[in-house]
């Protein structure tokens, strides 16, 4: 993975751990990174150095420009905050899956499985 900036407004850039960008108005995938400006899901590491921005500035900044899901993987809480565009928060510690779209089919994922290789304590 490389980092990438995601200009969400004309002032908020942001560089998400991993993100799934929306396809342009006509269908496209984005060309340019600047054509992402609305996220599908974004996803952040938290670590004790991101915690905060992660929590507060960021979780706004993502909700506000109209992603539809904002992750935050909890290395040391072996947890993944899920956040919907209303603002509903979900904790997941086992197995649960993301559809990005209707008709679309859904990415199933383990949420103990991905920090499993993890040292204790993240």
């Amino acid at each position: 993975m490389a980092s990438a900036d995601v200009e969400l407004d004309e002032r908020t850039l942001v560089q998400p751990d991993l993100f799934v960008a929306c396809p342009r108005a006509d269908g496209a995938l984005p060309w340019k990174w600047s054509e992402s400006r609305r996220l599908l899901l974004a996803v952040e590491v938290e670590s004790p150095s991101t915690a905060r921005r992660d929590r507060g500035v960021k979780r706004r900044a993502y909700l506000a420009a109209g992603s539809d899901e904002y992750w935050i993987a909890d290395p040391v809480q072996r947890q993944l905050l899920r956040i919907v565009g209303g603002g509903a928060v979900t904790v997941e510690r086992g197995r649960f899956a993301w559809a990005p779209a209707a008709g679309v089919p859904p990415l199933e994922l383990d949420a103990a499985a991905l920090f499993a290789e993890l040292p204790a304590g993240g």
